[in-house]
């Protein structure tokens, strides 16, 4: 008995290792400045059966000013150099006054066809201001895929539970 339950996890191990999707369930990554390449914040994605769930939390230094998510079956859609092509992204939103504690989006399966694995792409812009200065800079949701333009960023796959 014990040496089959050793073998049906091993299985679950190999098994768990054969794809990089995540989900369905919590799946949360860092907010990575590919020039710098630190974590500037924390990205939590997640579905029920009607909505897929994005957070993006900051760290204290730091608040939205503009985002671009790509969520779609097809891989994000990138220049001829490589670099991500944010102005043909599914979403983009950008505030007037940026938001330091983060911003949460909620996405209806329905719209989203629903797709059960999706391609997710997040790109934000981040302010920080210490006494008179102002500083920007843009952050990815880090991944397992790149893209290979000299600008740099992620993507992920992320298995959303659909309804029967």
């Amino acid at each position: 008995m014990r040496k089959s339950a050793f073998l049906f996890l091993l299985v679950m191990v190999a098994a768990v290792g054969v794809s990089d999707a995540q989900g369905p369930g919590l799946h949360q990554t860092q907010m990575i400045d590919p020039q710098r390449g630190v974590e500037v914040g924390v990205v939590s994605v997640w579905a029920t059966e009607t909505f897929l769930f994005i957070e993006l939390s900051p760290t204290m230094d730091w608040a939205i000013s503009k985002v671009y998510f790509h969520i779609g079956e097809g891989d994000p859609p990138v220049t001829s150099a490589g670099n991500a092509l944010l102005k043909k992204f599914d979403y983009a939103e950008a505030y007037d006054d940026p938001h330091p504690l983060g911003s949460s989006w909620t996405f209806s399966l329905v719209e989203l066809g629903y797709i059960t694995e999706a391609n997710i792409a997040i790109y934000c812009e981040l302010l920080s201001s210490r006494g008179n200065s102002v500083r920007k800079i843009g952050a990815w949701a880090f991944g397992p895929y790149q893209f290979l333009g000299p600008r740099g960023g992620w993507w992920f796959d992320y298995t959303i539970a659909t309804p029967p």
